[in-house]
């Protein structure tokens, strides 16, 4: 789904050829399209959540009225009312159909709830992934490799080396200065001596 919006939107974009993207944005770009369908499936979620309450308060309703409509039936027979009571005893037998209709929406609708959950929790899995992945590259980013520490000290040796730098020819004047100032304090030092 990702590849399809990431397809969608270098279209959008009018780019024809796709150039090498920074890494960091391709990244944050997922986070974001990723962050979207988490929130989708959240609001999802809630729907789903609510339709199995709505569900619930049918179903308790309806065996209710079915246990009532049986009680119905009971007190006609009491008082020799056949007919109310057959009466009764269909309704009842229509609104046990009717429980058994509602119990299975309802065991679905928990059914497909507890996949919306699964699959937040595999989304949120993915996305936390992501953001550790997104926080690598910008250590990466943010620290240069030993390696490349070790190319710019070995490069600047070899320009030290060669003499290629004015600092290093600066640091080595200033260097023999301090040196040649010291050696003189030496010397004026060992003559008062004597």
């Amino acid at each position: 789904m990702l590849w399809i919006n990431r397809l969608k939107r270098l279209f959008r974009e009018g780019e024809e050829h796709p150039q090498a993207e920074d890494p960091l944005h391709m990244v944050d770009d997922l986070l974001d399209e990723l962050n979207s369908e988490l929130e989708d499936m959240k609001i999802s979620l809630n729907k789903q959540v609510a339709a199995e309450k709505r569900l619930k308060r049918r179903l308790d309703e309806a065996k209710v009225d079915s246990l009532q409509r049986e009680k119905d039936a009971r007190h006609f027979l009491a008082e020799g009312d056949d007919d109310s009571a057959r009466l009764a005893l269909i309704k009842k037998e229509q609104l046990d159909k009717h429980v058994q209709e509602i119990a299975s929406l309802y065991a679905g609708a928990q059914t497909h709830k507890q996949d919306i959950m699964q699959h937040i929790n595999e989304q949120m899995a993915k996305y936390e992934h992501l953001q550790q992945k997104k926080n690598d590259l910008q250590m990466k980013r943010n620290f240069p490799s030993p390696s490349a520490v070790n190319d710019i000290e070995e490069a600047m040796i070899v320009e030290e080396a060669s003499g290629n730098t004015d600092l290093g020819q600066q640091g080595s004047d200033d260097e023999n200065q301090r040196v040649e100032k010291t050696l003189e304090e030496l010397k004026r030092s060992i003559k008062n001596r004597n």
